[in-house]
């Protein structure tokens, strides 16, 4: 099975991972399957793994599981019929321009959908708690890219809003 995003039927997202050995540690992420209609949340998380700016794309379901992906291994045709479907700007050509380089220090992931949240934080800020503090060391550390945290008020809300439509 070839690695990166597939796209089938414009219902299904399938990440698959490139290996370890190929990316590298810091720009690894799990594969997944998930269906479209199931992302409650997008976010776009720069990075400085090995001082090198990445962007990952988060996306977070109506189970409150978080899915990253490096921007780097994505076929652009996938990525735009998520922008198509999300009703997002181009992430390649207008998002990515809007990062300032002092975002991808890890402590910044940005909404991007839904559109009534953009540009807010998806996660608290790094010492808001013991928890926060934890996940805020693993990432001056370099224990990993962190994509990953608890989410701000604002995020819980939307979560349980759509988690009560449901």
């Amino acid at each position: 099975m070839s690695s990166g995003l597939k796209i089938i039927n414009d219902k299904t997202l399938e990440f698959h991972p490139v290996p370890k050995e190929e990316i590298g540690l810091s720009m690894y992420c799990e594969g997944f399957t998930l269906n479209l209609n199931d992302i409650r949340v997008i976010a776009l998380c720069p990075r400085l793994p090995l001082d090198d700016e990445r962007l990952f794309i988060l996306l977070v379901d109506k189970h409150r599981c978080s899915y990253p992906m490096p921007d780097s291994v994505l076929p652009s045709e996938e990525i735009k019929t998520i922008e198509k479907k999300f009703e997002i700007e181009s992430i390649r050509e207008v998002e990515w321009n809007k990062i300032d380089y002092d975002e991808h220090y890890g402590f910044r992931t940005k909404v991007v959908y839904p559109q009534r949240l953009y540009g807010k934080r998806l996660y608290r800020k790094t010492f808001d708690n013991w928890d926060t503090f934890k996940k805020g060391l693993s990432r001056l550390i370099g224990v990993s890219h962190s994509t990953t945290g608890i989410y701000t008020d604002k995020i819980e809300n939307e979560l349980n809003t759509v988690a009560n439509k449901s």
